[in-house]
């Protein structure tokens, strides 16, 4: 998903350079360069929903690799 996105931006900010080296004219990526936004948008959104899912994923598995709390080791009193 990083990889997407830092692609995406690389692209925004090479076509306004092929414009100002002649290469096609700034109408010809106007739209494209909204694509671009709508799409970061997009991409942004993404990343971060699947960070939070994974992020819950990993707090509800917590719980689960803990050892019941009648199976702890108590200390004696002469380990203290």
């Amino acid at each position: 998903m990083k990889y997407a996105r830092s692609s995406l931006q690389e692209v925004r900010t090479r076509l306004p350079d092929g414009v100002a080296k002649g290469h096609y004219l700034q109408t010809d990526i106007d739209d494209l360069l909204k694509l671009a936004e709508r799409l970061e948008r997009v991409l942004g959104g993404l990343y971060f929903s699947l960070r939070r899912q994974a992020e819950a994923k990993r707090r509800s598995a917590r719980p689960d690799q803990r050892p019941p709390r009648g199976a702890r080791r108590r200390r004696r009193r002469d380990e203290e």
